[in-house]
């Protein structure tokens, strides 16, 4: 392809993150293991409350333990969706020369990606996969104190 060169992926896909103000996994083995501490964590909570149970019923019915569980899931499906956007903007700057939001989602029912609310996350969310856009910056501070824009997912 003429846009491709060899490591344009994994550059690109660093380049999405830090554009977003988010730190590259060093391994995806640290951020899988991170990811299935707080998952395993919310399946209690959502054991224990229900699964249609509502964040503000949550954060109020919980001890500060359990609200640090929720907001770290909620700051996981943040960061989640941004690596998935990432990893879609990759693969459409090294091998389509861009990204837009078609591109996100066909990358991601093509690699099975899928998350509850995906669809909604990116529409609401396109600073994640769109390289101009003026809010790039301001996610990573939307992800780590805005939780109640993710809870949609």
């Amino acid at each position: 392809m003429a846009c491709y060169n060899d490591g344009d992926f994994q550059k690109y896909f660093k380049e999405n993150m830090d554009g977003l103000g988010l730190p590259s996994p060093s391994t995806w083995f640290d951020t899988a293991m991170s990811s299935f501490g707080i998952a395993s964590a919310s399946v209690e909570l959502v054991g224990k409350f229900g699964a249609q149970t509502g964040l503000r019923t949550l954060a109020g019915a919980t001890f500060l333990g359990e609200k640090l569980v929720i907001g770290g899931g909620l700051l996981l499906v943040g960061y989640a969706g941004a690596a998935v956007g990432s990893a879609a903007v990759a693969t459409g700057r090294s091998l389509g020369c861009g990204t837009r939001l078609i591109d996100v989602i066909s990358y991601i029912e093509k690699n099975d990606l899928q998350f509850k609310g995906y669809k909604e996350f990116f529409v609401q969310h396109p600073e994640v996969y769109d390289v101009n856009h003026s809010n790039r910056k301001a996610f990573a501070t939307k992800a780590r104190y805005q939780h109640v824009l993710f809870e949609y997912t």
